[in-house]
């Protein structure tokens, strides 16, 4: 990754000034028994340093637990209902859905539909971030309402108007998904990036003594 080559670039430059590098000082160590206690240092520093990738390696692999939302990858996604589609999302708790019509305005031919939920696991902790983005701009066929009170929420839409509620939900989920995964990621990177300065800062304690 970039950050590992930046720092490594500057620990070529530190090394450069010394005119010594790790390599070369280990490589002395080794013709030199007297030193067996560095290179056990040494050694144990190295296995450390393999430790700690592997555990960022293991740890990444569950990174992007938002990837499978979708949790029946068979099922052709275009062809499900909205209310279908949030069933299917595994962090969305569905409280139940209504068909109303307007009795007075039968020949109107149309049909409200309303769905509410709430969020639930890994999502419900970023349920702020959720409501922000819902607060900040729907389609006009579509009105999602937060109730801030329980933290639930209801889509609202005419019935005619549910490939394009679908679609507002697909972009809504997408966009939560897609900043929660660069969150996790950055903070993985953070972190691997801490350990790797700390080793090396020790690694070069031990070998300046």
């Amino acid at each position: 990754m970039r950050t590992y080559k930046c720092e490594n670039h500057e620990t070529s430059n530190a090394n450069a000034e010394t005119d010594e590098s790790p390599q070369r000082v280990l490589l002395q160590i080794v013709a030199n028994p007297q030193k067996n206690q560095l290179i056990t240092i040494l050694t144990k520093e190295t296995m450390t340093a393999i430790a700690s990738n592997h555990s960022i390696s293991t740890q990444n692999n569950h990174i992007f637990s938002f990837q499978s939302v979708i949790r029946n990858k068979t099922t052709d996604q275009k062809s499900l209902s909205a209310y279908e589609w949030l069933s299917e999302n595994e962090f969305v708790q569905l409280e139940g859905q209504g068909t109303f019509g307007f009795h007075n305005f039968e020949a109107a031919n149309k049909q409200f539909q309303a769905i509410y939920f709430t969020l639930k696991g890994d999502l419900a902790a970023h349920y702020a971030f959720f409501r922000g983005i819902v607060l900040a701009g729907q389609p006009k066929e579509v009105y999602l309402e937060n109730i801030h009170e329980n933290r639930s929420f209801t889509l609202k839409f005419y019935k005619k108007n549910e490939a394009v509620a679908k679609e507002y939900l697909e972009k809504i989920f997408r966009i939560v998904n897609d900043e929660i995964r660069f969150k996790q990621v950055l903070r993985k990177v953070l972190i691997n990036q801490e350990k790797h300065r700390l080793e090396e800062k020790l690694l070069f304690n031990e070998l300046s003594h």
